[in-house]
């Protein structure tokens, strides 16, 4: 970074609302920090990073009949080298995810800058990124969506700023990222870049600069040439069983894609859905006008179109999930930002920094009232972690209640709650699907650990075991 680049984000940060949304930033993606309790597939990505370390064989998920071969490694690797340094903790596990959404919030506020150029464009965009609930789900956890949207939007700007140095520096590295966080999706973008390139400058004179950091290209290359060189075509096999599995949940696919694509963005999305959808409007509007310059209509597109492939793409999935919007996000917080620019000019309104103020103090009281309100089942997971790492809780004398035990040399997939058991406590259980009777249990059975769900407590009543634990996820009986 040049001397002068340094002095603009000093600048930068000197500006109070500037200085408020990093904060705000921060303050939300770090939230629960230390208290919340990764589940689901945030903790069977844990478990995954757990076994590199306890192996020391940072490809110990991916080998043998059994491998993960779903994603690429990067964040596991990210999140192993954290737990060396800090312990297999809530926030060594997240880490990646939430650097990753302060990535994507920094991206999007240097791309509403680039197509819009004035301040207010920008705060908005932040604002419209930041606070919703997809983006505070999903960066607060253990996803790779954070990541790979971060990676998306550097070759985004990368793109942009052809044909120099650190716009081919930009798009490699965020290409890389990518495609080592989540896979070969990703390349769709380069072919979306290439209709823009005819009639925008950014390709030319920049290809001395692109093969100068083709380089970076050689360790995905490398990553999926390992996985050809162990698993053959069982890549794509999986990628296909994986793809048409379809819709996991027990409602219709209707209903689903209903619930996940249109009630779930509703409510968290909330009062930004005016501003999206005039956003995006008004974007087609100018893809569509001739009387605009071209340039700016190859912009427009090029972001219509980005929204566009995404969201296809979601939909087709068979498996929806409110989360495939999570890189629709920052495009559409650019785009809301210049409906504000175009409408207010160079006046920023009183209110927008009021309003910046109050989403600051309500973020704010928002973590604060979920810490507050998480420790106490936070208490419950140390108490349990102290049993196990006492020697207490053992796989000889601690059953664990799931319902459904994998069948054996099946692929590796999400399975939550022996992975957080692994994850948390070390400890790989016995697994048991129903335990009506006292007598039923093996002689040595102390513990049963069981997930913390109506239906569990239910089939356990009959034991009449007293609570030792609970925790956000668990709840820990023993036998009397």
């Amino acid at each position: 970074m040049t001397e002068s680049k340094f002095a603009s984000l000093a600048a930068a940060l000197k500006s109070p609302v500037n200085l408020s949304l990093l904060l705000l930033t921060v303050l939300v993606s770090f939230g629960g920090v230390l208290v919340m309790e990764v589940h689901g597939t945030a903790v069977f990505y844990a478990a995954m990073a757990r076994q590199m370390v306890e192996s020391g064989d940072l490809l110990a998920p991916f080998r043998g009949d059994t491998g993960y071969l779903l994603k690429p490694p990067l964040a596991f690797w990210w999140s192993a080298a954290n737990t060396l340094l800090m312990g297999y903790s809530n926030l060594a596990v997240t880490l990646p995810s939430r650097l990753g959404g302060l990535g994507c919030a920094v991206m999007t506020a240097l791309l509403a800058r680039h197509f819009h150029r004035k301040p207010f464009a920008v705060w908005v965009a932040v604002l419209l990124f930041v606070m919703n609930g997809i983006y505070i789900q999903f960066t607060t956890a253990f996803r790779l969506d954070s990541l790979m949207t971060f990676g998306a939007l550097l070759m985004l700007w990368g793109y942009l700023k052809l044909p120099r140095a650190s716009g081919a520096l930009a798009l490699w590295s965020g290409t890389a990222l990518s495609l080592m966080t989540k896979g070969p999706m990703i390349l769709v973008m380069l072919g979306i870049m290439l209709p823009h390139a005819l009639v925008s400058p950014h390709w030319r004179g920049a290809r001395a600069n692109l093969l100068r950091y083709a380089p970076l290209l050689l360790l995905p290359l490398a990553w999926y040439g390992f996985i050809w060189i162990f698993h053959g075509d069982e890549l794509s096999r999986q990628l296909s069983q994986d793809f048409w599995r379809g819709d996991t949940s027990k409602l219709s696919r209707f209903d689903s894609v209903w619930l996940e694509y249109v009630t779930k963005p509703f409510y968290r999305l909330g009062p930004w859905l005016v501003l999206i959808f005039i956003a995006i409007y008004q974007e087609l509007r100018l893809a569509a006008s001739a009387s605009v310059a071209v340039p700016r209509r190859a912009d427009a597109a090029l972001l219509l179109a980005l929204v566009f492939i995404n969201t296809i793409i979601a939909v087709l999935k068979p498996d929806p999930d409110v989360r495939y919007f999570y890189s629709v996000l920052p495009l559409v917080a650019v785009m809301g930002g210049g409906v504000m620019a175009r409408r207010f000019g160079a006046r920023v309104p009183r209110w927008a920094a009021l309003l910046i103020g109050a989403l600051l103090l309500s973020g704010a009281a928002g973590v604060a009232w979920f810490n507050v309100n998480a420790y106490p089942g936070h208490r419950g997971l140390l108490a349990i972690e102290a049993l196990a790492e006492r020697g207490e809780l053992t796989p000889a004398n601690t059953l664990l209640m799931v319902e459904r035990i994998p069948k054996p040399n099946e692929p590796r997939r999400n399975d939550p709650i022996p992975d957080a058991v692994y994850f948390y406590f070390g400890l790989k259980l016995p697994s048991a699907i129903k335990l009506p009777t006292d007598g039923a249990l093996p002689a040595a059975t102390r513990f049963v650990l069981l997930p913390r769900t109506a239906r569990m407590l239910k089939t356990v009543a009959p034991l009449g075991w007293p609570e030792r634990a609970r925790s956000e996820k668990f709840i820990l009986l023993e036998r009397p």
